[in-house]
């Protein structure tokens, strides 16, 4: 039986075997394959994984291969473990390739910085020493567009190291951050995939490169001097689902630091004790749907709180702190639960289990603070132009992908925010372009109130396809993806392009014409100045690509410049 990392230093029993099951041929081996995180990149200055690496190299350098370039491989070897560390940690595999194209120029291996000569020998060296598992090919339960990528993942005597090291949390290592603010791709079709290859090339600097670039460098050092956070009490409803898809990742990440629990230290006991009770019931009997009906004064039943028993003399930054490690563990544990109990679930129900709605006092949390860590930007442009017309937008923060239940919660500073967006952005961008005033809802004219929703959905897929057949399998995609079932009509993607292009009969030139590019392009620019102008009266603006959040204080200024940012552009007045 395969040991779990442990979360805290101090709590050996909130360990999880998430992959007990992974000797075992067939469904389950499959399933829990098919869930692995990607190999990436990760730096990290931390003294206890250098002497790790170092030990390591040592015993496997005899391995083939390994004799020459000994600092490449160590790097590559760090890289490999921190890797492992992080799926361990999950209860997940970790999925690379081990085809040689993927590691030539162009390609997103040889993007990370890793010849095939250089990280494939150590992973196979780590295997030949007993540090790992592996599973070549694909999982039957994998999409087989994918291609075939390999799984690996630590065996205890791996995670024994890492214990014995003093690697215990997500601390020692860190995402970094992207070396160039600008970043141009080119797109290459493969076959069998509905999404093409984007590969960064090598452009030409101009004048306006060179702005776009000092623009985002003087804004990224400008707002990693604010403190930005996600704030929720007890009464926030939350779902299983932000749990395991939002907060499990940006924390695991280190894009995301919990940062306060409860204030109150005799509150502390309650939820110090409730959350072990609750990891206790989930690593025994995985009851995840009885998850909110925990004992208020459930008994200490794991070694961290027999340890720690409370009393007044304990600091209650300690409790904060252990409380904290509790909660990071209920979220891990959370997630390796569920996959166990995917082997007698269906998908409906894994669905509805996700979607469950409970309250933070229910897991005796009242107050939940998360600082957001990872807020810099780059802007990505596509289609491998000279030129750049085509993207543009402002990606990498980590905010920008939260729920919006969430960023209602955003603070900037310890202050309220507020969040305004451009109504319909590219509907009436495409209106204005063509000169045209458009003040109506673009959504309900195509078939009523009704069916308002459905064509909110369809309409972007619908502007940025390139053709007709690309519009409607994009339109049943996202529909599918957003559970807004397909209108009770015959053909009902047909029926969704023409009543579409029927109420936008005066832009219908711009329909199914790959406009979606442009458009961002424009945009982008109009953001970029709306940030700009905000940062020089002393206002920090966060981008959520047709939205802008501020301190709520900033309101009037913000809808100010993203009215007159825009007329400058288009000629109209938005709508927001």
């Amino acid at each position: 039986m395969e040991k779990h990392l442990e979360t805290s230093e101090q709590d050996s029993l909130l360990t999880e075997n998430h992959h007990e099951h992974n000797n075992d041929e067939g469904e389950d081996l499959g399933k829990w394959l098919y869930y692995a995180l990607d190999f990436d990149i990760y730096n990290s200055k931390s003294p206890h994984l250098r002497k790790l690496v170092n030990r390591i190299y040592e015993e496997i350098k005899p391995y083939k291969n390994l004799r020459t370039s000994p600092s490449r491989k160590k790097q590559a070897l760090k890289t490999v473990l921190i890797n492992l560390w992080k799926a361990n940690d999950l209860g997940l595999p970790v999925r690379y390739s081990r085809d040689k194209n993927d590691y030539r120029r162009g390609n997103r291996y040889n993007d990370l910085f890793f010849k095939y000569d250089t990280l494939i020998p150590v992973i196979d060296a780590l295997g030949v020493y007993g540090y790992i598992n592996q599973r070549n090919g694909r999982s039957r339960y994998e999409d087989k567009t994918m291609g075939f990528h390999t799984r690996m993942w630590a065996t205890p005597l791996l995670v024994s190291l890492f214990q014995e090291y003093h690697l215990t949390n997500n601390k020692f290592y860190h995402k970094p951050e992207s070396v160039d603010v600008i970043r141009l791709n080119r797109e290459i079709k493969r076959k069998n995939r509905k999404k093409p290859l984007k590969i960064p090339v090598n452009f030409r600097e101009t004048k306006l490169t060179l702005q776009m670039r000092n623009d985002l460098i003087r804004y990224n050092e400008y707002v990693k001097k604010h403190h930005i956070t996600v704030n929720m009490g007890g009464n926030s409803t939350v779902t299983y689902d932000l749990f395991i898809n939002y907060l499990i990742p940006i924390i695991s990440d280190n894009r995301a630091i919990i940062t306060i629990i409860n204030d109150n230290p005799e509150y502390n006991k309650s939820i110090y004790n409730k959350i072990s009770y609750t990891i206790y019931n989930l690593h025994t009997q995985n009851p995840l749907h009885n998850i909110t009906k925990c004992s208020n004064n459930p008994s200490p039943l794991t070694t961290i709180t027999k340890e720690f028993s409370y009393n007044d003399t304990i600091d209650k930054g300690l409790y904060n702190n252990l409380c904290q490690q509790s909660v990071e563990a209920f979220c891990a544990l959370m997630k390796g639960c569920l996959r166990t109990m995917m082997k007698s679930m269906t998908s409906d129900e894994i669905s509805r289990l996700l979607n469950t709605e409970f309250q933070l006092k229910d897991i005796a949390i009242e107050n939940l603070q998360i600082r957001l860590n990872s807020v810099t930007l780059h802007r990505v442009f596509n289609r491998g132009v000279k030129s750049m017309k085509y993207g543009g937008r402002a990606y990498g923060a980590v905010y920008q992908n939260i729920p919006s239940e969430l960023r209602e919660t955003m603070r900037i500073n310890d202050e309220p925010t507020v969040e305004k967006d451009y109504s319909a952005f590219h509907i009436r961008m495409l209106y204005h372009l063509k000169g045209i005033e458009y003040l109506k809802d673009p959504y309900s004219v195509c078939a009523g109130k009704e069916y308002r929703d459905v064509f909110k959905c369809a309409s972007l897929t619908i502007i940025n396809a390139k053709n007709e057949g690309e519009a409607k399998g994009a339109t049943r995609d996202e529909l599918k993806d957003r559970g807004i079932p397909l209108p009770a009509r015959k053909n009902p993607l047909n029926w969704l392009l023409e009543k579409f292009k029927k109420a936008h009969e005066p832009i219908a030139e711009y329909i199914c014409a790959d406009m979606g590019v442009r458009l961002q392009n424009i945009d982008s620019h109009i953001m970029n100045a709306i940030l700009m102008r905000l940062m020089d009266k002393g206002i920090l603006g966060l981008n959520v690509y047709d939205s802008v959040i501020v301190a709520k204080q900033h309101e009037d200024e913000l809808v100010k410049a993203m009215t007159e940012e825009y007329e400058k552009v288009m000629g109209f007045k938005p709508v927001i």
